[in-house]
């Protein structure tokens, strides 16, 4: 839809309202469908953060049983249980059966980042197309674009971040959050 009014948009301005921009020349508008990157975390994303989030909390205390991790973190069982096994085959989470079992992390939250699970089930955080390793497309306007050298910018910065942060942090300022505030008085 972007590239049918993109073409009629060029043939108003190229018939008569030229003049306006103080040019006689068209103007190049690039084709480009609406593509985004992974820069918005989507549910899955979020979800699989939470889980993780939570049996951070409850590291070296034995498995948390689905039921317990979907109910504390408002995440729905069915979906939950394939984010675990994602989480699990990627290496972050160990499973136990029967009645005292259920997951853990494989590893200490420490060695865990927020990043390392975003890319898992988001891939890597670009904000445009253009600007994803992963992406198999090339920009048409990648020649003459100024924009890409800011939007790399952004993808580096936010993957530092995220790779910055990891899951003893992140359990760390959930604690702070879930304790009691306390109130002191001073004279």
């Amino acid at each position: 839809m972007l590239g049918i009014q993109s073409k009629e948009i060029a043939k108003v301005l190229d018939k008569g309202v030229g003049g306006l921009l103080n040019t006689t020349k068209p103007i190049d508008f690039i084709d480009i469908h609406y593509r985004t990157g992974a820069m918005r975390i989507s549910t899955k994303g979020d979800y699989a953060a939470r889980a993780l989030q939570e049996l951070s909390l409850h590291y070296d205390r034995g498995p948390l049983q689905i039921d317990a991790i979907a109910e504390r973190q408002a995440i729905p069982v069915r979906y939950l249980e394939q984010l675990l096994l994602i989480l699990k085959r990627a290496g972050y989470l160990e499973s136990k059966r029967g009645v005292k079992g259920g997951y853990s992390l494989a590893k200490p939250p420490h060695q865990i980042t927020l990043g390392e699970i975003m890319r898992l089930m988001e891939g890597t955080p670009a904000p445009i197309f253009c600007v994803d390793p992963s992406s198999r497309e090339k920009c048409p306007a990648e020649k003459r674009c100024g924009f890409q050298s800011v939007l790399v910018e952004v993808r580096d910065a936010v993957a530092n971040i995220l790779d910055s942060i990891t899951f003893e942090e992140i359990s760390r300022r959930a604690r702070l959050r879930i304790a009691p505030k306390s109130v002191s008085y001073h004279i």
